[in-house]
């Protein structure tokens, strides 16, 4: 399933679903090459860089590095905590996500926003 990601009335890429496991859902991410959000790229750029930290927590200390990236996160809490996140499929359906994980190999991860 193909999906559109907005964030408001902002395009901010497509999606490819291509698995789900109870409550996660990922799939591909190609992001807008229009988008000019700046706040939306710098949001993108931080959560790809906590992904990577993530994945090399077992190798090495993240703490300090990680620490970072959340203090320059705090500056997106209004996009982070923002119920202004969807998805939109072919068929024009409107279906709010929380915010989603972006990841530096071009997938995304989310979850429905169940009290939508």
């Amino acid at each position: 399933m193909k999906y559109l990601l907005k964030y408001k009335e902002v395009e901010v890429g497509e999606v490819i679903l291509q698995e789900e496991d109870f409550l996660n859902m990922w799939g591909s991410f190609r992001i807008n090459d229009s988008l000019d959000n700046e706040d939306i790229l710098n949001l993108v750029s931080l959560s790809k860089r906590e992904s990577d930290l993530i994945e090399e927590d077992h190798l090495r200390d993240i703490d300090e590095e990680l620490s970072i990236v959340s203090d320059n996160m705090e500056l997106y809490t209004y996009l982070i905590d923002s119920e202004d996140w969807v998805l939109i499929n072919n068929e024009g359906d409107t279906l709010p996500i929380l915010v989603p994980s972006f990841k530096s190999d071009d997938s995304l991860v989310w979850r429905w926003q169940v009290n939508a």
